[in-house]
């Protein structure tokens, strides 16, 4: 592989998840609040164009995983970066690996999706995991409620869980077995 399209993971980034040093996934695209702005640059701060870039959660067997494209992979555009709406729900510690031409440029080791009703994900942000948000709201308890990872279920934990239970994202062919 070239110098110039190897990525450099210190200048590489992916937001908000290295803001929340933490995984937030929503089973569909219909709420955006999980969407990923990944950014790929060289050791020189240049922009990787068409870098191969993917999302591995092969280490999570607990999630709920959409079937058929769940939105893990993709290619850079000419300014390094991709857009990703991973369609995978659930609460697991597990290692998700951030990967741009086989680097791995970020690594999480924290899943957490308001598609969660304290047992499992079905894939469908719904009442049982309203109950289960409501349930833990203004806590410090019961961190799979806690999407901004600031140690507490708060205001703005409600602002990411709304939108995604009001559209009910949902993944379009269920979870993959």
């Amino acid at each position: 592989m070239p110098a110039d399209v190897v990525p450099d993971p210190i200048n590489c980034t992916v937001e908000p998840w290295n803001t929340f040093q933490q995984a937030l996934v929503s089973p569909g695209t219909q709420s955006g609040i999980d969407v990923v702005t990944i950014t790929v640059l060289d050791m020189a701060e240049n922009p990787i164009d068409q870098a191969f870039v993917e999302i591995d959660f092969n280490d999570c067997p607990e999630l709920c995983i959409e079937g058929s494209d769940p939105g893990l992979t993709g290619l850079t555009g000419p300014d390094g970066v991709i857009v990703m709406d991973p369609l995978v729900g659930g609460c697991e510690d597990c290692d998700v690996t951030v990967r741009a031409n086989g680097v791995t440029i970020a690594y999480y080791h924290h899943v957490r999706s308001p598609d969660w009703n304290n047992t499992e994900a079905d894939g469908i942000v719904n009442v049982a995991d309203f109950a289960f948000f409501a349930g833990a709201f203004l806590s410090t308890q019961n961190d799979c409620a806690d999407y901004n990872n600031n140690g507490s279920v708060n205001a703005i934990d409600f602002s990411l869980f709304a939108p995604a239970f009001l559209r009910q994202d949902r993944n379009p062919a269920g979870c993959a077995p």
